[in-house]
């Protein structure tokens, strides 16, 4: 097969902090009795709930129609007491184009509850898929819903899903912080060399291991070859709760996270398209562009519309 070469410019932006050996071991579906015999948190005693443990990964794949991107979400959930029942309540987002037939789309769904028995074993409750619903929401969004089943003081939930994506646009973001704390949040994530994104932190958390590599041939295009990838693991630890202060208008615009928004594409056919503008080229759209620049520089419609004195 032949290898496709794709440009690899932006690789020197990535640093390297830590290597993956700080990844946390998880095994979904699997909860030690630690867990569950768990009364509190240490470091927030007041919150109902702790994320004990949230990963998420996201990359962008060929397929024959063009390129996808995928996130897969694992997450799992220490409820304390009755006023966290409703963290078992998940609900989803899935976007939709309104011009076009293009829209996301979920599969894979699992979630499962475990529970304290009073033999001392640890009782695990699956969701069923009559249990998850799926609601036309908005002209833009779809939503799916879903409550892990058979929760009680105490319970550990897990659940994961993966959505599927032609919105290549907007990278799926990453908060490592919400309204009730976290022990641990990690996210990888895979972009082919012809897709550059412009990563952006949010927040006033600090990343706790940040690891960035250039992986060969980690993406293959049908009919064309295979090329390389920027692939980035960034961890965060103890993350506190979001405390949100008087006259905030959105929280979600300060919680610590990771958002990115494409810069280039480049085509594997040749070619280079720009979806954020730098300052150079707002300055010569402003002054040259066949729109807004001509029609600036035009003086005599002015001069026949307003009167003489």
């Amino acid at each position: 097969m032949k290898k496709l070469y794709l440009p690899i410019s932006f690789y020197l932006l990535l640093f390297i902090h830590s290597g993956y050996s700080q990844q946390k071991e998880f095994t979904f579906g699997i909860t030690p009795i630690s867990d569950v015999e768990m009364t509190s948190y240490e470091k927030d005693t007041t919150a109902g709930a702790v994320i004990l443990y949230d990963r998420g990964k996201a990359r962008i794949r060929y397929e024959s129609n063009g390129p996808v991107l995928t996130f897969e979400c694992v997450r799992r959930i220490k409820i304390f007491d009755l006023s966290a029942f409703d963290r078992a309540n998940i609900t989803i987002g899935l976007h939709k184009s309104t011009t076009s037939r293009d829209r996301e789309k979920i599969s894979d769904i699992k979630a499962y509850s475990f529970t304290k028995a009073e033999d001392g074993s640890i009782q695990k409750t699956a969701i069923t898929k009559e249990a998850i619903f799926y609601e036309d929401y908005t002209e833009h969004m779809n939503l799916v819903k879903f409550t892990v089943p058979n929760i009680k003081e105490g319970s550990v939930i897990d659940y994961s899903y993966t959505i599927t994506s032609p919105f290549l646009y907007n990278f799926v973001p990453w908060s490592f912080q919400t309204d009730i704390p976290k022990l641990y949040s990690e996210y990888h994530t895979s972009i082919p060399g012809n897709f550059v994104y412009n990563t952006k932190f949010i927040g006033n958390l600090s990343i706790a291991h940040h690891n960035a590599t250039v992986k060969r041939n980690c993406v293959t295009i049908p009919s064309i070859g295979s090329g390389s990838c920027s692939e980035s693991i960034y961890i965060m630890k103890d993350v506190p709760a979001f405390q949100k202060e008087d006259y905030m208008l959105s929280e979600d615009n300060f919680m610590s996270k990771l958002e990115f928004e494409l810069s280039e594409y480049h085509s594997i056919r040749g070619g280079v398209e720009k979806y954020t503008k730098s300052w150079d080229d707002v300055d010569y759209e402003l002054n040259y562009g066949v729109e807004l620049g001509q029609q600036s520089k035009k003086t005599a419609y002015f001069k026949k519309a307003l009167p003489a004195n």
